[in-house]
């Protein structure tokens, strides 16, 4: 138990990858202009981390596999992708990024 609140394994690996990935975005050299999240509780928790007060959802790449901005924040307008964590299979990260990197060459802007 941890300040009061009893947190499983999952809650807690979760919690600091969010922790380090809002590092790693915080460090400007890397210039990044979109974060994939797989997995709701994954999602909603790096949103957290990152004091964002919602996601705008722009398009749906398959079902339950969405790209959006971050609303709020410190990545105000950041470019997201997410993905249920039980949707799609081995195959499904390939397809959603390179469906992205099509509608980039295409003159879609994620920026």
């Amino acid at each position: 138990m941890k300040h009061g609140i009893n947190l499983d394994l999952s809650d807690i690996i979760s919690d600091r990858l969010n922790k380090i990935a809002r590092k790693i975005l915080d460090m400007k050299e890397f210039n990044i202009k979109l974060i994939y999240l797989s997995g709701g509780d994954t999602a909603q928790g790096f949103l957290k981390n990152v004091n964002s007060t919602a996601m705008e959802l722009l398009e749906e790449i398959i079902p339950l596999a969405v790209y959006g901005k971050i609303i709020g924040g410190e990545f105000n307008g950041l470019n997201v992708v997410t993905k249920g964590g039980l949707i799609g299979d081995e195959t499904s990260m390939v397809f959603i990024m390179s469906t992205v990197e099509k509608n980039i060459e295409r003159g879609k802007r994620y920026e």
